[in-house]
């Protein structure tokens, strides 16, 4: 049986995500992962792929909370990252985003979806990207950007 969703309260927000800030030193990579990637990764998880493993728990749990909702239903439906659209059985995302602390081993993940409607809306995949980023600019700071693939490997902004 899946664990139910929980809606965090604010102050547990805050909490989480002044965690996952001091975790990664204030980097973050967002991970997007489509209906077919979750897919791929049950077989590869299945194989030993250690990727898959780490991330196909997180998706499976959100998949399994919001499947468990038999209506859409304010306070206990997941919302799009982008819009109003509450999740359920019946409108599951169509793409899955995982927000998480830059580090070797992270402990925490938050992991939100975005409706087919916003996906389709978005022009191509920068232009998700770019949503995404402004969605979470709310908790992670005017500031939040994106950092060139060298300078998000290294560490240094």
């Amino acid at each position: 049986m899946t664990k139910p969703l929980t809606k965090s309260t604010p102050e547990q927000m805050q909490a989480h995500f002044e965690r996952g800030h001091e975790e990664g030193q204030g980097l973050w990579q967002i991970l997007f992962f489509t209906p077919q990637d979750v897919m791929a990764m049950v077989m590869g998880s299945a194989q030993g792929d250690d990727w898959a493993r780490q991330w196909l728990p997180p998706l499976a749990h959100l998949i399994g909370g919001i499947s468990a909702i038999q209506s859409a239903t304010r306070g206990q439906s997941p919302q799009c990252l982008c819009c109003d659209t509450l999740f359920w059985q019946d409108e599951l995302p169509a793409v899955f985003v995982g927000l998480v602390p830059a580090s070797d081993e992270p402990t925490q993940v938050t992991m939100c979806g975005i409706c087919e409607q916003c996906d389709d809306g978005f022009e191509d995949f920068p232009a998700l990207k770019a949503g995404v980023l402004d969605a979470f600019r709310s908790v992670l700071g005017d500031d939040a950007r994106e950092l060139p693939p060298q300078v998000a490997e290294t560490g240094r902004a």
